[in-house]
Parts: structure tokens; sequence; C-alpha cells
């Protein structure tokens, strides 16, 4: 598949958001890990992540 260099075939818009989780182990806060979300507003977001 070629396309002329500069040329967006898709386009979308976003936000995210990120929540950091930590757990209480022995009486030491440690990091648990993160929870990613993203909310898609518009575009051909569909398109994008088609294979």
């Amino acid at each position: 598949f070629e396309r002329p260099p500069g040329q967006v075939l898709y386009k979308g818009h976003a936000h995210g958001n990120a929540t950091l989780h930590y757990r209480q182990v022995d009486g030491e806060w440690k990091f648990a890990g993160p929870e990613l979300g993203i909310r898609w507003s518009e575009g051909d977001y569909g398109k994008i992540f088609e294979q």
C-alpha cells in the first residue's frame, strides 16, 4: 500500500486518563499498577485500528 507523503488516511480525537493503584503490604504502601482509559470522541477510530 503506497500513499503520497503528507497524506492523512484517518483522523481521530481522544482523551485519556490513568489511575495509579497502590496496596499496603506489611504496613508499607507499594505500587500495584496503572489502570489506563481512553475515550474516543470523534473521527474514524474504527478504521484506525482495523487489521
